[in-house]
């Protein structure tokens, strides 16, 4: 049983989603699947040496973690769906074609998790 303030969250990232969300194409080798994802451009600073700072400069993408169920449509007489986590390499294309891919930010995860969400951090490769 979820509380009333986990149903708050859950009514107010259901709102984001409505009103900022858009469908991309999460892709890991041959499985895949739509979802709805809100992306947050945002720049993170790591040490690279000597004191010097490198920014990457990153998209972060929110997404309900129960959403990525993935379809391997490679026997197309016997799919294959698996829930999974991010990982490094996998893919997501926007609406318009763009292509990011997941990576690992210095000091951090390649997704961070709360309450049935994921920050999934990628970079633009395409």
């Amino acid at each position: 049983m979820t509380s009333p303030f986990q149903n708050a969250i859950n009514a107010a990232f259901r709102d984001i989603n409505a009103f900022a969300g858009e469908s991309v194409t999460y892709r890991r080798g041959s499985a895949s699947a739509v979802v709805t994802a809100v992306v947050a451009p945002k720049d993170y600073e790591a040490v690279a040496g000597y004191d010097a700072v490198e920014t990457i400069h990153c998209h972060d993408w929110l997404i309900v973690a129960a959403d990525l169920e993935l379809i391997d449509l490679t026997d197309p007489d016997n799919p294959v769906t698996t829930l999974v986590l991010p990982a490094i390499g996998d893919t997501l294309t926007d609406g318009s074609g763009t292509v990011y891919q997941v990576l690992m930010v210095p000091g951090r995860n390649v997704y961070d998790e709360t309450r049935g969400r994921l920050t999934i951090h990628t970079k633009v490769i395409a």
